[in-house]
């Protein structure tokens, strides 16, 4: 507590990109893909995982 403040989570962050009256629109789009990069990327190295175990949870017993 009292420590230095955390960082704004993404959605915040990139309204930070927009202005009054003017929104360069490069400078969100190229911040979204940054911030979905890694959620893609962890989603394809796991792909087999997610399937095995909804495969496994809809068999029936």
């Amino acid at each position: 507590m009292g420590g230095s403040p955390s960082p704004p989570a993404a959605p915040l962050g990139l309204a930070f990109f927009q202005s009054e009256h003017t929104t360069q629109y490069s400078l969100p789009a190229a911040a979204s893909i940054i911030v979905a990069l890694p959620v893609v990327a962890l989603h394809l190295f796991l792909q087999r995982h997610f399937i095995s175990g909804m495969l496994s949870g809809a068999v029936k017993a």
